[in-house]
């Protein structure tokens, strides 16, 4: 529901994914996303060589966006410390099912 949402508000939604790239395509096509898939765009961390805070920079510059255009949505501390170096607000995913 929170991204069909987003869809409908227009917004764009990123996936930033560490990992074996392969690994985490195979996981993202095993996704049920319900037609969302055609709006999402990937970046694989671990095929680009960059931490997750660049990601998150190089999507707020390419999107023209600020950190307060954004939100990240992570599992766990790590994607917290990364988001916080960008000064990105965070949830953890699963406060977006309440």
């Amino acid at each position: 529901e929170f991204m069909q949402e987003l869809v409908i508000e227009r917004k764009k939604i990123f996936i930033v994914t560490a990992g074996n790239p392969d690994q985490q395509l195979n996981k993202i096509k095993q996704t049920e996303w319900n037609g969302l898939e055609n709006y999402l765009t990937v970046y694989f961390a671990d095929e680009m060589g960059v931490e997750k805070a660049e990601i998150f920079q190089k999507i707020l510059n390419d999107n023209n966006l600020s950190p307060d255009d954004a939100l990240v949505v992570g599992a766990n501390n790590f994607d917290e410390q990364q988001s916080k170096l960008m000064n990105l607000p965070y949830i953890v995913s699963l406060e977006i099912y309440k």
